[in-house]
């Protein structure tokens, strides 16, 4: 009885230790993305209805070319400080409201603010003064994590589905 022979594994193993490197990079951040898009819509659904024009300031984004990292929250990734203001009247009075900008304030809270011009010394100028506008308690600590929990159960399939689809991708690739 003869030994069966395995025609192109030499072929066969080159591309496997290719597919470590760089394609596998690639399909692991094509899972990542998906995630990461998942837990963003999750985290605009949350995000109470006050504050819905700063939804669009809420994204993600999956870097590396060693380490693969993923993130997802309110200004992450590219454009993050060219964030849209609130439109205002010039003649409407009071703060600034929670906007695209700002919409983190709503999120964590803010410890004491002032308005006015702060100095390097401890006194305040004589008519001059700082006035507080208080701090402002968090009205949605934790939506991250609650986003994530909701998206949990979608997210391995999601991941899934476009991992298959990304192999594909770099099979065909190879197959050049």
């Amino acid at each position: 009885m003869t030994e069966p022979t395995i025609e192109g594994l030499q072929e066969l193993t080159r591309l496997f230790q290719q597919m470590e490197t760089k394609s596998g990079r690639r399909i692991v951040k094509a899972a990542l993305r998906a995630a990461v898009t998942e837990i963003g819509k999750e985290m605009r659904r949350e995000l109470s209805p006050k504050v819905k024009e700063a939804r669009r300031s809420i994204r993600g984004i999956v870097k590396g070319s060693k380490r693969v990292t993923a993130k997802v929250g309110v200004h992450v990734g590219k454009g993050r400080d060219a964030q849209p203001a609130k439109k205002r009247t010039p003649s409407t009075g009071g703060g600034v409201g929670i906007g695209a900008r700002n919409v983190h304030w709503w999120i964590l809270g803010t410890t004491e603010r002032f308005r006015g011009r702060k100095r390097k010394s401890r006194f305040a100028r004589a008519g001059k003064s700082l006035v507080s506008t208080g701090r402002m308690p968090a009205q949605q600590a934790g939506l991250a994590s609650l986003a994530f929990r909701r998206a949990a159960g979608r997210l391995p399939a999601l991941m899934q589905a476009r991992a298959d689809k990304q192999l594909q991708k770099e099979l065909a690739r190879k197959g050049r």
